[in-house]
């Protein structure tokens, strides 16, 4: 189910848009006549900001933000060779992200664009099969500035930039997710 609103708050000069889009498809698995079904969980959410301020005719400063949410869980026992009932586990996504951008126009053949931004992205599953209950945990996080210069003439453009760049990598940690669990 997707719902955008977008509206100029101040006219020529600041605008806002705000989206979101949710799913609970589980619900149909509920109403499935075949009671292995019954459980199974797919759904997701997300949200969107845009913002847009120009303080004047030659510059434009935007700002933008995410976040989403994905889960899903089957319920039959597809995994059914393994020891583990994997018809319990729970798989998790959860992604954030910003950015702010100067855009700044000398003229319409010059200018350039200054851009930092932020994004965070955690997969993660839960095991609460009874003697190996464990959760996952992993990650990439990043945290970016970027700059972009222009020109262009008749017969030349020519284009120039930087790059600085910070990122964080969690390959992952499986945690025993109670006293009694085989897991660890």
């Amino acid at each position: 189910f997707p719902v955008t609103i977008h509206r100029p708050l101040i006219n020529n000069k600041l605008s806002t848009a705000i989206g979101a889009r949710w799913s609970h498809a589980d619900y149909l698995f509920r109403s499935f006549l075949r009671p292995e079904l019954k459980e199974t969980e797919a759904n997701f959410y997300d949200f969107t900001f845009k913002s847009i301020y120009k303080p004047s005719e030659n510059n434009q400063i935007s700002l933008i933000a995410f976040t989403g949410k994905d889960a899903f869980r089957i319920a039959g026992d597809s995994l059914s060779t393994l020891e583990i009932n994997a018809s319990s586990t729970r798989y998790l996504w959860k992604t954030k992200g910003a950015s702010i951008r100067w855009s700044h126009f000398s003229n319409e053949k010059a200018g350039f664009h200054i851009t930092s931004f932020l994004s965070d992205y955690q997969p993660s599953f839960e095991i609460p099969a009874p003697g190996s209950e464990a959760v996952f945990n992993a990650g990439i996080s990043q945290k970016s500035l970027q700059g972009e210069a222009f020109l262009s003439e008749k017969m030349i453009s020519l284009r120039a930039g930087f790059q600085l760049s910070k990122l964080d990598i969690n390959p992952g940690s499986l945690i025993p997710d109670s006293p009694t669990s085989s897991i660890g």
